[in-house]
């Protein structure tokens, strides 16, 4: 069934913003309205949009639009959200733009979803918590990859016949590409304000726990590779609300990418620049994309209990492709459940907002899909940095 209305789509030209419309575009359940500063770029974005439907044997080319739209400009965007049923925010950096966005579609009294945020806009739309739910609403922060299908796949997880979760262990590799401006300035912004912990877990009697050693790890599809412990509200979040005793998270930027994220960490406050910060975290992940291409993997190891019996399960959902591609899809299918009423009322993480199989079955639906591993746990030895 056709809806008048938008999903109007933020930042809609970028790479995030134009995978997201194509995984709008296969539904042919909204038209999607692309929306950004150069209305040439969005225009061209339509454009191609009628090609890969005509390719795709998707939705008809009047199922997309353009408009121009300064996020900046309160009169802009007010209008422009009053368009929408719906509004997904690809634009970034996330740490400049914060609340801007959600704000104005409150105003419009539609939903809203962000493919960044993370922690700041979270917090941010605390206050306006008790508004955003009388009106019905849902606001998903963080749904894109990390965070994101981060926190929303172990909660799949352990939701998938386990009674109890006792123990989570997360590996996340992303690799095969350059982080974008915005990406990069939103890791150095995370680092700078302590948002991002490295070298730490979380434990249920203690909380954060710091001191966490790198390792080697044996993984499926991509082989060993070292790995950095690192814990963020996310996966805090996830294990206190499931109960966890202990999660443990880690991620792998590449060598040149780790040694310029630990520069930045131990970096003088008083001399730090983000914008040069970013600018060489960009060129450290140049150098280490090269030769490899474009992928994602997600590989969880979950202990708990099924009834009285011990349960211990592996699985993997790995991606190939670019990581702007698995966003488009997982912002794109979040938007479709909260347009059916499926996701919370409030302001929530991605794992919090929805039931975690009810995004995963739409996710299949788009080829992402998680493969059970039967291998023995992986192979961890301890590293030096």
């Amino acid at each position: 069934m056709r809806e008048d209305k938008y999903i109007g789509i933020l930042g809609g030209y970028g790479l995030g913003g134009f995978e997201t419309a194509k995984a709008l575009i296969r539904t042919g359940s909204h038209p999607v309205l692309l929306a950004g500063r150069d209305l040439e770029k969005a225009c061209a974005a339509v454009n191609a949009l009628e090609s890969f439907a005509k390719g795709a044997s998707a939705a008809a080319s009047r199922d997309a639009a353009a408009v121009r739209v300064d996020l900046w400009d309160d009169v802009a965007l007010t209008d422009f959200c009053r368009q929408c049923c719906l509004v997904i925010n690809c634009a970034g950096p996330s740490r400049s733009i914060l609340d801007r966005v959600a704000k104005a579609a409150l105003g419009a009294g539609i939903h809203y979803v962000d493919m960044g945020g993370d922690d700041v806009l979270y917090d941010l739309l605390h206050p306006l918590e008790g508004t955003i739910r009388k009106k019905g609403l849902s606001f998903i922060v963080s749904a894109g990859m990390y965070p994101g299908l981060s926190g929303l796949f172990p909660a799949y997880m352990a939701g998938a016949g386990f009674d109890r979760v006792d123990e989570l262990a997360v590996y996340f590799i992303s690799e095969g590409e350059s982080l974008t401006a915005n990406a990069a300035y939103d890791v150095v912004a995370s680092i700078e304000d302590g948002f991002a912990q490295g070298m730490a877990g979380y434990q249920k009697h203690g909380g954060k726990k710091a001191g966490m050693a790198p390792a080697w790890v044996d993984l499926p599809f991509l082989g060993k590779r070292f790995m950095y412990p690192s814990i963020n509200r996310e996966m805090e979040l996830l294990a206190t609300e499931t109960g966890m005793r202990a999660i443990r998270n880690f991620i792998s930027p590449g060598e040149a990418g780790m040694a310029q994220l630990m520069a930045i960490r131990t970096a003088s406050p008083d001399g730090f620049d983000r914008q040069k910060a970013a600018v060489s975290l960009i060129a450290a992940s140049q150098k280490d994309m090269a030769g490899i291409p474009p992928r994602t993997l997600f590989y969880l190891t979950v202990e708990g209990r099924s009834g009285h019996a011990p349960k211990n399960e592996e699985a993997a959902l790995f991606f190939q492709g670019t990581s702007a591609g698995l966003m488009g899809i997982v912002a794109a299918s979040t938007a479709r459940l909260c347009l059916a009423k499926s996701c919370r009322p409030g302001r929530h993480f991605l794992f919090q907002g929805m039931d975690p199989a009810s995004l995963m079955a739409l996710l299949s639906d788009a080829g992402v899909m998680p493969v059970e591993i039967e291998a023995a746990a992986p192979v961890m030895e301890s590293g030096a940095i």
